[in-house]
């Protein structure tokens, strides 16, 4: 094998020897380079994977924890939105003596401050993550439920109050509070599931 190729050397002439070991080497050194930029693309896939991973992992996370905020946050909107509708609906079927009147309008009373206790508790602690429309949207939500249980207690609990609660322009606000109430509750609604897509299409 060596015989043969100090045969085929001697019988080159220097220049063609000169430019046959420079091709060698110039192959060699390609080679070399090709193997180089083969094992940085590698490195830089995998780097490039690990990041992915990483923000598929953190963007999971991120929508875990903002549907078990929403979540929250619409059960308590709409336990206090059914309660609030009961404190003075547009038409309401009640028994004719007044101390039976009373004894439901105190249950719906009861069941009222709970249900928008809870929601407010749970809209002012988690507000952070919400957006300035949906906080909006809730502070609104908050003082027309307000606005609605003092025409409640009113008309009800404060003898002082109640002709304004029933005059024509008591009943309006009412019917205006109830229609405000529904349409934010809605809108509301609409914003944590167009939220809700946009994380998950992050995913």
């Amino acid at each position: 094998m060596w015989k043969l190729a100090v045969d085929i050397f001697s019988q080159m002439s220097p220049f063609l020897w000169f430019t046959t070991i420079c091709g060698g080497i110039w192959t060699i050194a390609k080679q070399h380079d090709a193997e180089q930029s083969r094992k940085n693309t590698e490195k830089e896939l995998e780097s490039l994977k690990h990041k992915l991973n990483d923000k598929s992992h953190v963007s999971q996370k991120r929508f875990d924890l903002e549907l078990e905020i929403y979540r929250e946050l619409s059960k308590s909107l709409v336990e206090a939105y059914d309660t609030s509708n009961l404190l003075q609906p547009i038409m309401d079927n009640l028994p004719e003596k007044t101390d039976e009147k009373l004894k439901i309008m105190k249950k719906r009373d009861r069941e009222f401050a709970q249900a928008f206790n809870n929601f407010s508790k749970i809209r002012r602690e988690d507000a952070p993550f919400y957006s300035k429309d949906v906080n909006s949207e809730l502070e609104m939500i908050s003082k027309s439920m307000s606005e609605l249980h003092d025409l409640f207690t009113y008309r009800w609990f404060m003898e002082s109050m109640k002709d304004f609660a029933t005059s024509l322009k008591g009943i309006e606000r009412n019917f205006e509070l109830h229609k405000t109430i529904k349409n934010k509750t809605d809108q509301v609604t609409n914003k944590i599931r167009d939220r809700l897509d946009n994380l998950s299409n992050q995913i």
